[in-house]
């Protein structure tokens, strides 16, 4: 075992002994003052966010700030987004070896999985409440040379599947495949920009993901990303449409939770983070979600490939 994985497993233990400690309760500031005079009412609840964001901002706080320290972690985030307890789903595998930190990582997303399903309306109706306040702090500050006309990438460098492949990948997904993928001696690849395909708030994101999978299942993962299997990525929440949209197995982001997006906008660099992705001819594509905040599912893999057609044969993008 080299230096740099023996100093990513010593991380690892002590990102591990840190997460054994006990954790506070997400969303908890909802049963506080203010918010706690919404009694349950969703409409009530929307009224007092955009109320708070807007004091704040009239004080001086950024509110996407503000926003950043009301949102939950990314594993909250990653369980709420779950349609099935992670833990148990990941268990079942027996036939694919993982490292213990992978096992870990997936039963404390679970273990947010009882709480955030119940709250998750609560979370929307703060989001949705804030967004005008903060949607028109951005536009203060948001420049149209930073959005593109772009589906996802630019034009020339990403493929879509074709419908009669869909049967053969991940029935609420869809993999995008990329072209002009740089490769690094450790496995490590490095892809064309990814843009936002909506405008809305970052929920959770992550940068820091570290794993070996060439090397062994006891090493496939170590710490960091939204999660083992998603690796770098974004989370994206569009008020306007009820919609989460997740970008997974990103090389780089340099948003943070609270930040505002538009559609066009560079979320970061795609990559082949996470422990299926890193591992030999599994990189070199956007793994990509859509999760329907209305009906409470994703859009299945024809829906978002029949999305990105449309969006490809129309400038739908900011205008310049």
């Amino acid at each position: 075992m080299d230096k740099i994985m023996l100093t990513g497993v010593l991380t690892a233990f002590s990102l591990l002994l840190s997460a054994c400690m006990p954790q506070p309760e997400p969303l908890a500031f909802l049963d506080q003052p203010p918010f706690a005079e919404a009694k349950g009412s969703i409409l009530r609840l929307s009224e007092l966010a955009r109320r708070s964001v807007q004091t704040a901002l009239m004080d001086g706080i950024d509110p996407s700030s503000l926003t950043a320290q009301v949102l939950p972690s990314a594993d909250a985030i990653m369980a709420m987004l779950s349609t099935s307890n992670m833990a148990d789903r990941f268990e079942d595998n027996e036939e694919e070896a993982h490292s213990p930190f992978t096992v870990l990582r997936y039963q404390r997303i679970a273990s947010y999985y009882e709480v955030m399903h119940r709250r998750r309306s609560e979370l929307e109706a703060y989001l949705d409440g804030a967004w005008p306040v903060l949607s028109a702090w951005d536009r203060l500050f948001a420049s149209k040379k930073q959005q593109k006309r772009y589906v996802l990438t630019e034009p020339g460098l990403y493929s879509l599947p074709r419908r009669d492949q869909l049967e053969y990948s991940h029935t609420w997904a869809l993999d995008i495949f990329l072209q002009e993928v740089r490769q690094f001696p450790d496995g490590t690849q490095k892809g064309p920009i990814i843009y936002s395909l909506s405008d809305g708030i970052v929920v959770a994101a992550s940068s820091n993901w570290h794993g070996y999978p060439r090397l062994g299942a006891s090493v496939d993962y170590l710490w960091g990303g939204l999660s083992p299997k998603a690796g770098n990525g974004v989370i994206v929440y569009s008020p306007a449409e009820k919609r989460y949209y997740l970008y997974f197995h990103l090389y780089r982001t340099s948003l943070v939770p609270g930040r505002v997006v538009r559609k066009g906008s560079a979320l970061g660099y795609s990559g082949n983070s996470g422990t299926n992705a890193r591992r030999k001819g599994r990189g070199e594509h956007l793994h990509l979600e859509i999760f329907n905040a209305a009906s409470g599912r994703f859009f299945s893999n024809e829906q978002i490939l029949a999305m990105l057609s449309r969006s490809s044969r129309a400038s739908i993008f900011t205008e310049e």
